[in-house]
Order: C-alpha cells, then structure tokens, then sequence
C-alpha cells in the first residue's frame, strides 16, 4: 500500500494508483464509459471478462452498473499497476463487494510461450504493453501530428522554413538512438516479464460457463488474446469491446474472426481523442444477434 496514492472519485469511490505517474482518475473512468457508449451491456448476475484491467477502472464501472452482482475476471500483468488492481478490490465500494477474480499474468495466443517481456512506463502506466514497438510506433505517431500542429501553428509567425524546421525537430523527437534514450527517460521506461496465460485456460481451471462481456484493451496485443480462446470456448462468449490499433490488415484479421465466430459487428469506431493523438486506434463493440435487446 506504500507505493500507491488514493483519491475518491465521485460516484466511483475510493480509488488507488501507482505512486510517481501521472493519472487523472475523472478522465479515465470517463475514458471507460466510451465502452458502454458504444453498446456494450452488463446486468445483475453477469460475468465479466476484463483483459488489460489496469488499475481497475473498467472493472470498477462494470461492478456500479450491475450493482456489485458481477463475477469478474481481470487480468494485469505488470506489478506495480497489479499491487493498485488488488487495492482496489479490497478497498473500492463496488468491486469490493462483487465476486472478483485477479491474474497478474498476460493473456495470450494458445501459441505463445508461458513468459513475455513487458514495457511498463512508469510515467505513463495506461500505455505500458508487452509490444514495444507497437508503443514505439505509437509515440512517433504522436510525435508526427504534434510536428505537423507546430508546423501549421508557427508558419505564420516565424514564416515556413523556420516552421518547417521546428516541425521537424518535434516529428523526429523520438527517433534514434539518442530519442529513444530520452523518451525512455521521460516515460519512465522499464523493462519487465510476467507468466502467460490464456482465456481458455482461465474458462476451464475456474469453470466459467459463460462470458456474457468480454473487454480487451491491451495496446496493440489484442490479436493474441482472441487466439487464446479455443473453438469449444467461443460459444461461452455472448458480447466482445475491444480498442485496438488498425496496422498491418489487424482490424480485418479481426473482423473476420468475430464474424466466423458468429457475432455480428455493432459499433466501429475511433476513441475519443485518437485523431488529436494522431493515432490509429479503434473501438468495436460484437455481440451475437440473439442478444439483440439484452440490458
């Protein structure tokens, strides 16, 4: 408990962060009202799967909504922001009193080996991964639209080719050698591992026999989760939300995984502030159509 502060966030309770990163609780837990937003439905006696649980936000919203009469499942794989999962379940009004289940492991491919590296930002602890160069990638979009705002906002005052030059200092920021030395400074960049797991392997040692809300947001990794659920599982899983990153062909790969499982894709869309971020993201809410009007 020495390691985390506290802060009571209205009508969320009381809640934990690590020490030493920057966190704004108030827009986080409205950053997880973005899931329900675009569909998503949980209810009295549901089971929750929370892939990428963080602090326990998520986690948090879903105990209020289905007043603490939830079966959750959330999974955390790097220490610190575990150690402020675990408080929260313990000290957290709502998901203090929901049936509440904690993995301080990554979920992955049935594929993937037991242990995988992680990239834990100490300043930054919601972009922490077990993808790094997804990460990467996404600070030098960031770094990209920023250098492209600065361009455009001093082009007028200091003329073009100043402009154009400061834009070009700020879009290659986190490139090289020396960028990356300094972003891993400012970040607060340590490299961790933590043991593996997958979904199906949860389902069958805790006997699940459903999953009526299935959350994944796991920077970049979200792929390898649903390649950890095996065929006999994936009639268990009712509904699916899921941020990810478009690279690569991923959000087809994905697309068409859900719908040869047979859910129907209700919401595509991008999270609030990508565009200004300069980033690829997008948030998609499944379901199956036979739960057309559940509540």
């Amino acid at each position: 408990m020495k390691n985390l502060i506290w802060e009571e966030v209205a009508p969320y309770g009381l809640m934990s962060v690590p020490k030493r990163s920057r966190w704004d609780l108030p827009d986080l837990m409205g950053e997880v009202g973005e899931y329900f937003d675009c569909g998503a439905r949980v209810g009295p006696g549901d089971t929750v799967f929370d892939v990428g649980a963080n602090v326990g936000a998520f986690a948090i919203e879903t105990a209020r909504r289905a007043q603490s009469d939830v079966s959750l499942y959330c999974f955390e794989p790097v220490p610190p922001i575990f150690s402020a999962l675990s408080a929260n379940a313990s000290r957290n009004d709502w998901l203090g009193q929901a049936r509440t289940h904690l993995f301080d492991r990554a979920v992955v491919a049935e594929s993937d080996p037991d242990h995988t590296d992680l990239a834990f930002f100490r300043r930054f602890p919601t972009d922490s991964t077990c993808d790094i160069q997804e990460k990467r990638r996404d600070f030098d979009m960031f770094f990209a639209q920023k250098g492209t705002a600065f361009r455009a906002a001093l082009a007028p005052r200091v003329g073009q080719t100043v402009a154009a030059a400061v834009g070009h200092l700020v879009t290659t920021m986190p490139k090289g050698g020396l960028g990356r030395a300094v972003s891993d400074l400012v970040t607060g960049h340590v490299r961790m591992r933590a043991p593996t797991t997958t979904l199906s392997k949860v389902v069958q040692e805790k006997q699940v026999t459903r999953i009526d809300l299935l959350k994944i947001d796991v920077e970049g990794a979200e792929l390898r989760v649903l390649l950890g659920i095996s065929d006999a599982h994936w009639p268990l899983v009712e509904q699916i939300v899921l941020e990810g990153h478009d690279r690569d062909g991923r959000l087809d790969v994905i697309g068409g995984l859900l719908t040869e499982k047979g859910f129907e894709i209700a919401h595509l869309g991008k999270p609030d502030g990508a565009d200004e971020k300069g980033l690829d993201s997008f948030l998609l809410y499944a379901r199956r159509p036979k739960i057309n009007g559940h509540a």
